[in-house]
């Protein structure tokens, strides 16, 4: 009975160091789980980040493009609407320069 007592104290300090390093390898487990989640998490951000980017980027292109074909083609519509006849942009002229030297 004298050695059954010291055998069931050894026990059970063999069972509190197991359980402690049982629980410091959970905690270990979830402290590296922990940090591999905000890595990828990180990660993710980056990637949505840059993609929203590209994103935005080819969207300003686009709406540029868009632009300067629109302009051109106001441009083009402008010059076939506005064919000035000669005779009338000579006589435009030689009224201008006629009120500049002052017969007019």
């Amino acid at each position: 009975m004298q050695d059954t007592i010291p055998k069931i104290i050894a026990a059970e300090n063999e069972a509190k160091r197991i359980i402690s390093e049982a629980n410091q390898k959970k905690d270990r487990i979830l402290r590296e789980a922990r940090d591999e989640a905000e890595e990828l998490t990180m990660a993710s951000r980056r990637d949505i980040r840059e993609e929203t980017e590209r994103i935005l980027m080819d969207a300003v292109q686009d709406a540029e493009q868009r632009k300067r074909e629109s302009l051109e083609q106001l441009a083009s519509d402008i010059e076939k609407q506005v064919r000035l006849d000669p005779a009338f942009v000579k006589e435009a002229v030689d009224t201008v320069v006629r009120r500049v030297r002052g017969e007019e």
